[in-house]
């Protein structure tokens, strides 16, 4: 969004460059960049890791939140956008997810 690529500029491949960056440098595989001039924030696997964490947390909150406003456990609707963390496939989620998150408490 908002982000100029300058000509000439190669951005490597699986690369994740921040809204309204200006890319004047190429960017090389497997990083997160971002700014003006855009530069290379983290390897693309530290930055993984660090929102796997953030995740994590934020499951973990919505499984408490949800158990409180409506007596039972979240089924793999509820936790569709933490499928990710537990599992290959959203299928699978339901027994996966509530076997780690009953563990907590």
């Amino acid at each position: 969004m908002n982000t100029t690529i300058l000509k000439g500029v190669h951005i490597g491949k699986n690369v994740i460059i921040g809204a309204g960056s200006l890319v004047n440098r190429d960017i090389p595989d497997n990083s997160v960049a971002a700014g003006n001039p855009c530069k290379v924030i983290r390897p693309l696997s530290e930055y993984y890791e660090k929102r796997k964490k953030v995740q994590l947390q934020e499951a973990t909150e919505l499984v408490v939140k949800y158990r409180e406003r409506y007596g039972n456990e979240p089924d793999a609707r509820a936790l569709h956008e933490f499928y990710w963390l537990f599992s290959d496939s959203p299928e699978e989620l339901d027994g996966v997810f509530l076997t780690y998150a009953g563990s907590l408490w």
